[in-house]
C-alpha cells in the first residue's frame, strides 16, 4: 500500500517483490491525471483503493479522557505524614 495525495493505492500482487516493505518509491503524476510508481529500476502496477466509507477515529475522539476525574476528590494526607511515611519505607 502507498499513500500519495491523501489517496490510498495497491501494489498488483504480480508486481510484488522482495525488499519492497518500507522502501522508498517514486510516484509520478503523468499529464493525463495517471499515476505511476517506480520501485527502483522498474515501475510497478497500482490500483486506486477504495476508501472506507467513515474515517477511522482516535481513540478519545468523544473527547477529554475520564480517567482522572475523581482523582483529587478523596482525603489528602498531611505533607508532614508523608514524609514520615515516604522516609520509613524508604
Amino acid at each position: 500500500m502507498i499513500r500519495f495525495n491523501t489517496r490510498l493505492y495497491k501494489i498488483n500482487r504480480e508486481c510484488i517483490r522482495a525488499g519492497m516493505r518500507k522502501a522508498a518509491a517514486r510516484v509520478e503524476v503523468r499529464l493525463d491525471g495517471s499515476v505511476a510508481v517506480r520501485f527502483g529500476d522498474s515501475y510497478v502496477g497500482v490500483t486506486l483503493c477504495e476508501q472506507p466509507a467513515s474515517p477511522r477515529k482516535a481513540p478519545n475522539a468523544g473527547g477529554k479522557s475520564l480517567w482522572m476525574r475523581d482523582f483529587f476528590q478523596g482525603p489528602a494526607i498531611s505533607l508532614k505524614r508523608a514524609i514520615r511515611i515516604a522516609n520509613a519505607t524508604g
